[in-house]
């Protein structure tokens, strides 16, 4: 779903950087499951032992459920981010409200994840 949206919004100034915070044991399975996927570089993967620094740095609202999804403006500030997973029907709006320059900023969490 990221990878069909992403390509909706190319033309718009949106990027999608996927980041693997599997462990280092498990980053072959990683790159492999991104080619499949036809992940395009940027693609990056946390440091072994850097994963908690990783969140506080995203955000200290996170509260670590993953898959997480992150909005990040131009000048590298979080707008918005959604805890666990996410639909199309969850993030494109949120994501066409920011190009039209509306305020976004907040977190959506799933069911799952409560508060």
């Amino acid at each position: 779903m990221l990878r069909a949206l992403r390509d909706k919004l190319a033309g718009r100034g949106v990027e999608l950087v996927f980041v693997s915070a599997d462990e280092p044991q498990d980053f072959a399975k990683v790159v492999e499951l991104a080619r499949s996927w036809n992940v395009r570089a940027p693609a990056f993967a946390v440091a072994p032992g850097t994963l908690g620094n990783f969140k506080r740095a995203l955000s200290p609202d996170w509260r670590g459920g993953i898959p997480a999804t992150f909005l990040v403006d131009h000048q590298g500030k979080l707008r918005h981010f959604w805890e666990g997973p996410i639909l199309e029907e969850e993030i494109a709006p949120i994501v066409e409200r920011f190009l039209a320059g509306e305020a976004v900023d907040g977190v959506t969490r799933t069911a799952a994840e409560p508060g």
